[in-house]
């Protein structure tokens, strides 16, 4: 019986100390220190800076293709070198805008050339005709010099378009992209 009691007599006073323990350490100390468990008077280090206005970027990068709602190819509608290319990619561009310039050296001296042979068929036609009024001339020359005329204002039409097919338009408003041509070397 003595041992039961030498027992109970130490788990009681294991059990008082650690009670009072607990106490001191947890709630009675808090009272005793300052706000945030600090001790009364204790200085906690503070580093200051000047304030200073400035300007906040917010950026983010990304990486992806983007890709048009609409696009269109343009191509010439003869065969030629690539004499210029008159707009940038990414540029704005109006309807009408030259684009590209194709070599025209070929297409001026056809041009040219038509013109020559139109002259002289108006000529040609000219004399036959007041020949013809003075009742020297036939109604033949007339006609055969009429038809060449028509033919040769005809083949300066044909010329024309030639040369103007040279330059490549913008065939409405947009962004020009991509271009998969570049100038030639001579």
């Amino acid at each position: 019986m003595l041992r039961k009691t030498i027992a109970y007599v130490v788990v009681l006073a294991v059990l008082a100390g650690g009670g009072w323990f607990a106490y001191t350490r947890y709630f009675a100390a808090p009272k005793a220190a300052g706000a945030g468990g600090m001790p009364p008077n204790f200085a906690m280090p503070v580093e200051a800076q000047a304030v200073r206005v400035d300007t906040v970027v917010r950026a983010i990068r990304v990486v992806g293709s983007l890709r048009s709602t609409e696009t269109a190819m343009i191509s010439a509608d003869i065969a030629g070198k690539v004499a210029q290319i008159l707009v940038a990619e990414g540029q704005k561009v109006t309807r009408g805008t030259p684009i590209v310039t194709l070599d025209s050296a070929v297409a001026q001296a056809e041009l040219a050339q038509a013109r020559a042979r139109l002259l002289l068929s108006q000529q040609t036609y000219n004399r036959a005709s007041e020949l013809q009024n003075r009742g020297v001339g036939t109604a033949k020359t007339v006609e055969e010099s009429t038809a060449s005329l028509r033919s040769d204002e005809a083949n300066v039409a044909l010329a024309q378009a030639r040369l103007d097919k040279t330059r490549i338009l913008s065939p409405f408003d947009g962004i020009l992209g991509l271009r998969q041509v570049s100038v030639a070397s001579s």
